[in-house]
């Protein structure tokens, strides 16, 4: 349960870099419809696919996978239209670095929080 708030933050933080990702919110609502959709297609379709192409990713180091993610936020772009356009691959691929990068960086903060 905790992937559907950090989605929502990846979500805005990506919309606000110039990379091609937009997200007109309409209300909070906007936004946590469009973090849970996106958590939805990463944890089904992205997830089958990751372990589809595991050794096109080995054979990658691992770059491989910010493709699939890039293909993934423009399948969830597709799905939110409206509220949510990516507008090529490019611009999806460098807003899913970003969304690795800061994935990266809230998994480190919330993991020294939960440390005794």
């Amino acid at each position: 349960m905790r992937s559907r708030p950090r989605n929502l933050s990846l979500c805005r933080f990506a919309a606000q870099g110039d990379n091609g990702a937009t997200c007109d919110y309409r209300g909070f609502t906007a936004a946590l419809i469009a973090a849970l959709i996106i958590g939805l297609v990463n944890a089904t379709l992205g997830l089958f696919l990751k372990i589809i192409t595991l050794p096109l990713t080995f054979l990658t180091l691992g770059i491989f996978w910010w493709v699939i993610n890039a293909l993934m936020l423009m399948f969830a772009s597709a799905l939110l239209a409206p509220n949510f356009v990516v507008t090529g691959f490019w611009p999806a691929f460098w807003g899913a670095i970003v969304l690795s990068l800061v994935n990266m960086l809230l998994r480190a903060v919330v993991r020294d929080l939960e440390r005794p």
